[in-house]
């Protein structure tokens, strides 16, 4: 599994997400984190304290959607985890995606629960709503609001994909720098497309009152 981070002034967050990953009972193959141009110190944290520890490319400000393809295409393991930069991965996460997509070779993505801590009551645990636990097929005779219940479940810093599966959808949308919604249209095509494993225990810590994308929280 290679893990790709999309920063963008995240001076704050980035070394919470990296010791995330660093702390995992399997270890990632790579980490390859993207430079989206910022401007607050973010990557000379990198370079800094995690030097040959992390692959660190840089591009122009182009949007999330542009910097998660930039790291695909420069990863070389069949897996794909893609880990927001003010997010956190519980120790557990890559062994139990590893463990579960293990099970069905012809499986396209591993996907687990989340959880955002005092804001659960507005984001929600979205797999556990969804009620499914294993390997399901696409959802395709599926009503309108239950297939967007599925796709708001797949929340990137969630997601194990299969690297071919990634390349078969189109990757991440990222035209005109786009910064809202630029993964639904992927994990729309990959949900309507392939098996998924669902896990509902929350492996990941979603920290929404850290995320500029998101939306307002005001206590």
């Amino acid at each position: 599994i290679t893990a790709i981070i999309p920063l963008y002034n995240k001076a704050t967050t980035i070394a919470r997400t990296l010791d995330s990953i660093l702390r995992q009972t399997r270890s990632v193959h790579e980490i390859i984190l993207v430079d989206d141009g910022s401007t607050d110190g973010s990557a000379q944290i990198v370079e800094a304290d995690y030097a040959g520890k992390v692959t660190l490319l840089r591009q122009p400000n182009a949007g999330p959607g542009a910097a998660r393809n930039m790291g695909a295409r420069h990863a070389t393991a069949p897996f794909l985890a893609f880990l927001d930069a003010d997010d956190e991965w519980r120790p557990s996460f890559v062994e139990e995606a590893a463990r579960a997509l293990a099970t069905d070779t012809g499986g396209g993505a591993y996907v687990c629960g989340y959880d955002a801590g005092r804001y659960s009551h507005l984001r929600p645990n979205k797999v556990a709503e969804i009620g499914k636990s294993g390997w399901a097929a696409p959802p395709v005779g599926a009503d309108g609001p239950t297939i967007k219940v599925h796709v708001d479940a797949m929340h990137s810093s969630c997601v194990v994909v299969r690297r071919d599966v990634f390349e078969r959808a189109g990757g991440y949308y990222a035209r005109n720098r786009c910064r809202y919604g630029e993964d639904s249209y992927l994990w729309l095509n990959v949900l309507l497309r392939e098996r998924i494993f669902w896990d509902h225990r929350a492996l990941v810590d979603f920290h929404v009152e850290d995320s500029a994308l998101g939306f307002a929280i005001s206590d």
